[in-house]
């Protein structure tokens, strides 16, 4: 009888828990549930009639406005935190140090860049670093380390690194076979003490610290901030906790540097949310908000440095102060694209990106004139599902297209070649990869004679058939 009663009070207690919620509806609210994600109430009738989504629209409404849903969230994040689980997308470490559940697969080995990925980012950045070489242009590639591959130590227990080369590593090789230039971003055995506890990126010391090693192998003179005051005074919210804890997010320290610095000037942004403080807009540049930083340009006068392209991603934000006090001018996209009006009259282009997105080197379109190449001795036509379109709304003619990927099963790294061909001759120019079997290629029309092309494409050894034409007047 007495077990009976313990079961039935014991349900009672539980049901009473979970409609508690509900019950609560009409009086009470989350006050720390964002009203973004709290949504409209969805209306029955739309447009004059039945909404047959309303059921579907209500219920997601419903499962967002339910008092102290926020806290049961992070209270669940938490416990999950606590015993070392994490969430969808974060991983709960040791020493209180959240990670990117992406990021650790990558650097467990379960994603690994196929062989062709690794061999068209390293393709792509030889025919950049081809293209500012010949315009008198230093070129270096930087990769950000992950923070699972710095502070693995304090990863949890079953999320064992990967033993063997990393993609960056087979990346770096490849980019020394080619002499392309880049900076190998080393922390050594303490590198754990310039990442965020509860952030993907590393924190400002960090970023100081990477900064002076992307200079040093670039060859650029630069200041070097001897007389530079650290503090652990300023506060964070860490991209990875704001994930995690949905509510109460907490917070953590971030280093202040005091330098002496020159004087500079926005040229864009001019002003952040109206208002036109430097400082005010330098902070947010370097905050996490993405907002008016597409394109960021600077001048600073008294700087040593002259124009510098900066190609980049969530990583240079902390970076910025220290590129934009040593170059008189600087250009810094988060723009996957490089055109050769960006890179115009530039003494240094960087070529910034986070090691968990080197698949996405490729990304780009680049609006830069192919290189002229010999054309293969033999142009043997292989049957294949290759595709091509051209546009002619540019100033050079842009071909793009994919290749069969047949096409590399034996030679991976092949170069993409565009065949222009007609009465007079033919003509090779490479392509830049886009994605792992893509093309891009901006067709620089002065060197060719007038006449009409047949356009082709080859790779790996095989040739397509015609697949377009070009006119050359």
């Amino acid at each position: 009888m007495k077990k009976n009663a313990f079961y039935i009070g014991f349900s009672a207690a539980f049901f009473a828990l979970c409609a508690l919620p509900l019950i609560s509806m009409p009086f009470a609210g989350s006050e720390s549930l964002r009203e973004a994600d709290r949504g409209e109430v969805p209306s029955v009738i739309r447009d004059g009639r039945p909404d047959p989504d309303f059921f579907d629209k209500f219920e997601e409404y419903l499962s967002h406005s339910l008092p102290f849903r926020g806290e049961v969230l992070d209270l669940t994040a938490r416990a999950k935190a606590f015993f070392g689980t994490g969430s969808e997308k974060v991983i709960a470490g040791r020493n209180g140090r959240l990670f990117y559940r992406d990021e650790v697969m990558v650097h467990s080995g379960a994603v690994r860049m196929s062989r062709r990925e690794i061999s068209a980012a390293a393709e792509y950045l030889y025919l950049l670093s081809e293209y500012c070489e010949k315009n008198g242009i230093r070129f270096i590639f930087a990769a950000a380390p992950d923070k699972a591959g710095v502070c693995g130590d304090d990863l949890p227990a079953g999320c064992a690194l990967s033993a063997g080369p990393s993609d960056l590593d087979t990346l770096h090789d490849r980019l020394k076979e080619l002499g392309v230039s880049y900076a190998a971003v080393d922390f050594g055995d303490k590198g754990g003490r310039y990442y965020l506890k509860t952030d993907t990126h590393w924190n400002r010391l960090g970023a100081m610290t990477a900064w002076n090693g992307i200079m040093n192998s670039l060859g650029a003179p630069h200041k070097l901030y001897e007389d530079a005051v650290y503090s652990l005074s300023g506060e964070i919210t860490g991209d990875l906790a704001a994930m995690l804890y949905p509510v109460n997010t907490p917070t953590e320290k971030e280093y202040v540097i005091n330098a002496r610095m020159n004087g500079f000037d926005f040229v864009r942004p001019l002003s952040v949310d109206g208002n036109t403080d430097k400082a005010y807009i330098m902070e947010n540049l370097m905050g996490s908000s993405e907002k008016n930083d597409l394109i960021i340009e600077t001048r600073c006068p008294g700087a040593s440095g002259g124009r510098a392209v900066i190609r980049r991603d969530s990583f240079c934000r902390a970076m910025l102060p220290w590129f934009i006090d040593n170059y008189k001018s600087t250009y810094i996209t988060r723009s996957a694209d490089v055109s050769r009006d960006e890179l115009a009259g530039a003494d240094d282009f960087i070529f910034e990106i986070a090691e968990r997105n080197l698949c996405r080197i490729t990304d780009g379109c680049c609006y830069i004139p192919a290189p002229l190449r010999e054309v293969p001795a033999y142009l043997r036509q292989t049957a294949g599902e290759d595709s091509l379109e051209i546009d002619t709304d540019y100033e050079m003619p842009r071909i793009r297209g994919k290749i069969d990927p047949k096409r590399f099963e034996s030679a991976p790294s092949a170069p993409i070649l565009i065949i222009l061909s007609e009465s007079g001759g033919k003509y090779a120019f490479e392509a830049y990869p886009y994605g792992e079997y893509g093309f891009n290629a901006c067709i620089d029309t002065s060197l060719l004679p007038k006449g009409s092309y047949e356009v082709r494409v080859y790779a790996g050894g095989g040739c397509s058939e015609a697949l377009g034409n070009i006119e050359v007047w």
